[in-house]
């Protein structure tokens, strides 16, 4: 078995390490992560010193990032790096895109000047006649100018069947409340979901992570709420909901989720199984991942959803939300008013399969991807639920 353990001769990056304080105003930031246990790192780390040299441009900075290292953890979760060799590109303080594996020179200079255009016109729609040295004033201008009070960050994965629903719904109920946006972390999706959400207004962050934590990372990490209100893609939010969740917050609350049903229709068994066991979810402070609410500094003081594991992230979070509230005098607080989510894998698997892939993700604490095909695997047609609301027949 090969050993990972770190020397002092192993390979070091020629590239500069990330310091969280020091790069926080970067206009254009590109970020290698890397492990030294990694050989394609090298090759990485090289070409990315090629592009430098080739592009001359000194307002672009490139950092190195060790993911073995527990002070970078808290990066590599925002994020939402999953794989090595990784490269991110963070423009004005928000994460854009993240490139997986060795990319050959041509394409990273195509990439990072892709970006580096991105970043000069943020810049001048802002403020015109700013440096491009310089855009973290154009992006407080921006956000200023923006008034956003509230983001809701969707993470999707194929859902153009369902997410222009969830978006309505999110519209129609924060109508008239406060100043909002609607962030789609589009996890890879090969079905048309980013058109879909585009159409419907909703600002797309891409990624390609195939892990919820991470993607849910991406977007909150592209979101410029001081609230962020967290919405599964098949899931619709009433506005009683919104509405309870406002108060609450208003009332000093810094985190909670809300009680959750199903869309019609519902298997007997769900009928009967489903009440007690979601009560004594919410007995335990505890919120289906469909709908999860805290304040930004909330989020960023827990560092995110756990991207360590591919399943039970919402409860993780909860329990760290809930150490944080407690920390400032508050508690994680579930409010009554239900929102709606489908109940598509409850119309699509037995009772048998879902309770299955539940102790299974248990037994392996959410960190083996291979025993959750309900979750991750090829989706199922739901052909009862499309019948009830009139969707017709799925794409292939």
């Amino acid at each position: 078995m090969a050993d990972h353990t770190r020397t002092s001769e192993q390979w070091r990056p020629s590239l500069p390490a990330f310091d969280a304080e020091a790069d926080a105003d970067h206009d254009l930031l590109l970020i290698h992560f890397w492990a030294s246990w990694n050989e394609h790192d090298r090759q990485m780390d090289a070409r990315l010193l090629a592009v430098r040299e080739r592009l001359g441009d000194e307002s672009i900075v490139f950092r190195s990032c060790d993911t073995d290292d527990r002070k970078n953890w808290r990066i590599v979760q925002h994020c939402g790096v999953v794989s090595l060799p990784t490269l991110v590109a963070i423009v004005c303080g928000d994460v854009h895109e993240l490139v997986v594996g060795v990319r050959e020179e041509n394409a990273l200079v195509v990439f990072i000047a892709k970006w580096r255009d991105t970043r000069n016109a943020i810049i001048k729609s802002v403020q015109p006649g700013l440096p491009t040295a310089k855009c973290s004033s154009a992006r407080a201008a921006e956000s200023q100018d923006a008034g956003i009070s509230i983001s809701f960050v969707i993470p999707a994965f194929n859902e153009a069947l369902l997410i222009q629903r969830t978006i309505r719904a999110i519209c129609d109920a924060a109508r008239g409340m406060r100043s909002f946006e609607i962030v789609v972390a589009d996890d890879a999706s090969e079905d048309g979901t980013v058109h879909v959400a585009e159409d419907c207004g909703a600002r797309v962050v891409r990624t390609n992570n195939r892990n919820i934590a991470a993607t849910r990372n991406a977007g909150a990490a592209a979101a410029r709420g001081a609230l962020l209100i967290f919405v599964d893609a098949d899931t619709v939010v009433p506005t009683a909901t919104l509405r309870q969740t406002l108060d609450v917050v208003e009332r000093g609350v810094v985190a909670g989720g809300s009680a959750c049903w199903f869309d019609e229709p519902l298997p007997f068994w769900v009928r009967v199984v489903g009440p007690p066991l979601l009560w004594l979810y919410r007995q335990c402070r505890l919120t289906p991942g469909a709908y999860v609410f805290c304040t930004r500094a909330a989020f960023d003081a827990v560092g995110g959803f756990d991207a360590s594991v591919y399943g039970g992230e919402e409860v993780l979070m909860a329990r760290a939300l809930d150490r944080y509230s407690k920390s400032v005098g508050q508690r994680f607080t579930i409010v009554p008013e239900p929102i709606i989510s489908s109940g598509r894998k409850l119309r699509t698997h037995t009772a048998f399969e879902l309770f299955g892939a539940l102790f299974r993700s248990a037994w392996y604490k959410g960190k083996n991807r291979a025993v959750m095909d309900v979750w991750y695997g090829e989706r199922r047609v739901d052909s009862e639920g499309m019948r009830e609301q009139g969707s017709g027949a799925p794409g292939e």
